[in-house]
């Protein structure tokens, strides 16, 4: 009996010890539980986004740089289809955005640019059978004109009455950004405003429709014309890498480009997965000597140069013409110092290149990005992504960047 009574408290205390345990794991799965939510929350909004794709070509004979293949793109869409993607207008992408109304659901905008017959022929046909909506960028000198690669009027109508969206893409294709000898800023600014009314008239009494829209010919932009498109009350697409977010410039918004050397399918999943880069702030600079890689906290120098110089987000900036100076990208990305480790950055032709971080909030790091070299005259861009808490999905961003000839040209 002196046994029992001796036994009771050593039985009570242990089983006092097991509630406390079950207790405290209790507690720390829901510790746990409130750090995970409060993780994925702090990235919800970067999951909720679309991928803008834009091709040329639906051709086996077609010029092969704007060319994918129709097996290719048959490809294409059927992954869309079996991985459950929502293909959307172009107009809905627009409605959601401005509203704040994106979804976590993977989303997909499908583009076409400079209204090919082969859209008519190849691919309409597939995106009718999957019922997936599509716009189309007119660049209206072009028809008519016994192109055999471009549609007819008639064609188009046809599209658009049953549902195809028809956008501007300039009337004569002309390059943008360039400025013709002797011509003033006011001249300029009057000849592109011109080119995209008389676009927009011709598309309009046509078709029946109009996308204000303007994808931009060659994905060449400045700030100066984003500025004429938002005077014209226009959308602008241009040809950068990315995903679209909240943070998307509306007279800038990023297309993944599908042609020649960039068509397979498992290049194609990367990039249609992709998701925004939570960019808060962007500023353009050039230096005179290189960036030494991964350095920390050591590039206020650099920084210092791109405020002092006053290189704002203007035309000088973009269009440049010196020879050995190394374009640089200053970003401010709204992430924390565990995930700023993981950002990789590639330059046009020239891989990976040295990054620095020079600023580091609690939930914000800025990075410098430099080019390693010069880059080549005419069309280069910075690539910058960063892996997600997602499998198989990468936060992107893509800032181009333009190098004149000394006569503010280039050659094709």
């Amino acid at each position: 009996m002196g046994m029992q009574l001796d036994q009771e408290p050593v039985a009570t205390r242990r089983k006092v010890n097991r509630v406390v345990l079950r207790f405290s794991q209790f507690l720390l799965i829901l510790v746990f539980w409130f750090f995970s939510v409060s993780i994925v929350k702090a990235f919800e909004q970067n999951d909720e986004s679309v991928v803008i794709l834009q091709y040329h070509h639906v051709s086996d004979d077609t010029p092969f740089l704007t060319s994918i293949k129709p097996n290719d793109f048959e490809l294409h869409v059927k992954y869309l289809h079996e991985q459950n993607f929502e293909v959307i207008s172009l107009r809905e992408m627009l409605l959601r955005l401005k509203e704040r109304k994106l979804t976590s659901r993977k989303t997909a905008v499908i583009t076409f640019d400079d209204a090919y017959l082969s859209v008519y022929d190849t691919a309409w046909p597939l995106l009718k059978e999957y019922n997936m909506p599509f716009s189309v960028f007119v660049n209206t000198e072009s028809v008519g004109q016994g192109n055999k690669y471009t549609m007819t009027w008639a064609q188009m109508k046809e599209m658009s009455e049953q549902g195809v969206e028809f956008g501007n893409h300039t009337h004569t294709h002309l390059k943008m950004i360039l400025k013709r000898e002797g011509e003033s800023d006011k001249d300029w600014r009057e000849r592109l405003v011109g080119e995209i009314k008389e676009a927009e008239g011709l598309i309009s009494k046509h078709t029946g429709q109009l996308l204000k829209v303007l994808a931009y010919p060659f994905g060449e932009y400045t700030p100066e014309i984003q500025s004429i498109l938002k005077e014209l009350d226009y959308v602008g697409l241009a040809q950068h890498s990315g995903a679209v977010g909240y943070s998307s410039s509306l007279e800038a918004l990023p297309r993944f480009a599908f042609g020649g050397f960039y068509t397979d399918l498992e290049g194609f999943k990367t990039k249609v997965n992709a998701l925004p880069m939570p960019v808060s702030d962007v500023k353009l600079g050039l230096a005179d000597k290189p960036l030494e890689s991964g350095v920390e906290q050591a590039s206020q120098e650099n920084v210092s140069r791109l405020e002092l110089s006053g290189y704002e987000l203007d035309r000088k900036d973009w269009l440049y013409r010196f020879d050995e100076v190394l374009p640089q990208v200053y970003l401010e990305v709204d992430l924390d110092k565990s995930q700023s480790y993981q950002i990789a950055c590639y330059a046009s032709g020239q891989g990976r290149v040295p990054l620095a971080k020079v600023k580091q909030g609690s939930d914000t790091v800025g990075i410098l990005i430099q080019a390693k070299k010069a880059v080549p005259i005419k069309r280069s861009r910075f690539n910058c992504t960063l892996p997600s808490q997602w499998p198989g999905r990468f936060y992107w961003f893509s800032q181009p960047i333009i190098r004149e000839d000394k006569v503010g040209s280039w050659a094709f």
